[in-house]
């Protein structure tokens, strides 16, 4: 393979180009918030995608375009027996590094990478775009002994990686996928695919304007 122009990362300039392809490819998207914990600041939020008779729902956006995406490939978001099978098979050989990047020897099933269908769908819609998928992981537990039996899943960083002209890179499939969608439709060059100053000023205010709700769906003014 050729050297690589350019590698898009997920990070904070990428969520807001990934709501407007969503736009483009012609689906109103609409957020709402859930506060789950006021004194600890945690929040649960609801992203929702319609055109015509497509409905989608997610927990952010990025997960929101892969499943735009999906349907654009396969059409709905469900996956075969065999086609989980094969992204088993796929994740079941990841390799797994310690901070050093050295690689380590881990034959233990409870850190496998945890996954959806619609993991699985974005894998195949990757692979049937051409891209080399890649999927790897680093393990943070500097005292770990090459004899421990067991170990814990948040220990690990997993990396997931789509690589043809470009390279894309995320902690999830689904995010892979978005971020290769969003440059798809708002365009290959270098930084045509970054947000304006003024979309990314749109966007938050969505954001900001989302409603509000109580645990027990009641809507909280502010």
């Amino acid at each position: 393979m050729g050297r690589l122009n350019k590698t898009i990362r997920i990070a904070g300039n990428t969520e807001s180009p990934c709501y407007w392809a969503l736009r483009s490819l012609g689906y109103e998207v609409k957020m709402s918030c859930v506060e789950v914990d006021a004194d600890n600041l945690v929040y649960l939020w609801t992203y929702l995608a319609t055109k015509a008779e497509i409905h989608l729902i997610a927990e952010n956006i990025y997960q929101l375009l892969s499943q735009a995406a999906v349907h654009e490939v396969r059409g709905n978001l469900s996956v075969s027996k065999l086609e989980i099978e094969e992204y088993q098979g796929q994740i079941s050989s990841v390799p797994i590094y310690n901070d050093q990047g050295d690689l380590l020897a881990i034959e233990n099933s409870s850190v496998l990478p945890k996954f959806t269908e619609e993991d699985v769908a974005s894998y195949l819609v990757l692979k049937s775009k051409g891209y080399e998928v890649y999927i790897c992981c680093d393990f943070f537990d500097t005292d770990y002994q090459c004899d421990k039996k067991y170990v814990l899943y948040d220990d690990f960083m997993w990396n997931f990686e789509a690589t043809k002209e470009w390279r894309f890179s995320a902690t999830t499939m689904d995010e892979v996928l978005a971020l290769l969608t969003m440059w798809e439709v708002r365009g290959k060059e270098s930084y045509t695919w970054k947000s304006k100053s003024e979309e990314v000023e749109v966007f938050r205010s969505l954001q900001s304007d989302s409603p509000l709700y109580d645990l027990y769906g009641n809507e909280i003014e502010e």
